[in-house]
């Protein structure tokens, strides 16, 4: 969605005045679906894209008098190494004034290059089972939860794991 004004004389090809343009737009590609069946959710999103634009917006005062400054801030290592993905803000902020121009960008930029989707299952039935995952990637981040109930007289087990860690309970409750 682009809206433009214009504001000053005109007289033949000469132009004199303020132009003003603002923009709002959005261009994330990506696949997503969900199934629940039996008591299990099978949910996956797909990026087929290294970098996609949640939302980009834009106003431009064109008139040299008005600069604005660059900014840019992107989320660190950790949620890089994570999720595969880094979340970026960038844009132009006005210098001494609260006029324009302006801009301001929010996106996702694939930090691994073999991520291509994530992919989630729930099984809400005996034994529980949760399990993230993101196949074909670099990086190992699959998280596993696989719970038995505890019933009197049985034996339960619970079992955690994600790429750094592993637990495992196993015992049995008394009636």
């Amino acid at each position: 969605v682009e809206v433009s004004s214009f504001i000053g004389i005109q007289t033949g090809d000469i132009k004199n005045g303020v132009t003003y343009n603002s923009r709002v737009q959005t261009s994330m590609a990506g696949e997503k679906s969900m199934e629940f069946k039996d008591g299990t959710l099978k949910a996956q999103i797909k990026l087929p894209q290294d970098k996609m634009e949640l939302i980009h917006f834009a106003s431009d005062h064109i008139d040299p008098a008005i600069l604005g400054q660059d900014y840019q801030k992107c989320s660190g290592n950790s949620v890089s190494r994570y999720l595969g993905l880094k979340f970026c803000m960038q844009g132009k902020k006005p210098i001494e004034t609260e006029t324009l121009p302006a801009s301001f960008e929010l996106s996702i930029e694939k930090t691994d290059k073999k991520l291509t989707s994530y992919d989630l299952t729930i099984e809400a039935k005996q034994p529980f089972r949760f399990l993230y995952n993101t196949p074909g990637s670099d990086v190992d981040r699959e998280i596993r939860l696989e719970a038995q109930a505890p019933i009197p007289g049985q034996p339960f087990k619970v079992h955690f794991r994600c790429p750094h860690k592993e637990l495992l309970l196993e015992g049995q409750l008394e009636p």
